[in-house]
């Protein structure tokens, strides 16, 4: 559509809020909804790599390096050099592939409800969406849904119920669950 001369698009809202400090039970719902995101998405035609994987990591952290103190900067180039030789490795290779949201932070999912009861309605913001291993979204949701931002420690109870509800959905093969660490 076109407003006033410019390009649009309407869309309807998603009902409810965000959830900033989640429960196991919001990381619960959550779960299962990747799952069944990326079980409907695997027939999907289209294809785009994971704007945010391993190459634009190669690409990006040459231009963050010059700001880090030397912890920081062995710490990223140590990172990566893990990274590089995980994603080379026949594990990595023969992950489940196929869409992923790839974005699925805390304030892109939206709950409503009585707290304690809230009900997620919706997930939005698909801008990063492409193509990669499935447990990459799993382990962006993890890092996100399931740390107390506070400490930065994970918060065992949340990890729990949303890897158990994904995985009633889509269960993981044996190098998802090596590799998912």
């Amino acid at each position: 559509h076109t407003m006033h001369g410019k390009p649009c698009a309407l869309v309807n809202k998603l009902r409810g809020g965000h959830v900033l400090a989640p429960a196991a039970s919001h990381c619960a719902q959550l779960g299962a909804m990747l799952a069944r995101l990326q079980l409907a998405g695997a027939d999907f035609a289209l294809s785009q790599l994971n704007l945010r994987g391993l190459a634009w990591w190669e690409e990006t952290i040459p231009l963050v390096r010059p700001f880090l103190d030397a912890s920081q900067d062995g710490l990223i180039a140590t990172e990566l050099a893990f990274q590089r030789e995980v994603a080379a490795s026949p594990a990595a290779r023969a992950l489940p592939r196929g869409p992923i949201h790839a974005d699925l932070f805390r304030d892109n999912a939206m709950f409503e409800g009585a707290v304690g009861h809230e009900q997620l309605t919706g997930i939005f913001d698909f801008y990063f969406a492409g193509v990669d291993a499935l447990i990459f979204d799993l382990s962006v949701c993890i890092n996100d849904w399931c740390i107390d931002l506070d400490s930065g420690r994970l918060v065992d109870e949340r990890a729990e119920a949303l890897l158990s509800a994904y995985e009633s959905i889509r269960p993981l093969d044996a190098n998802e669950h090596r590799l998912l660490p």
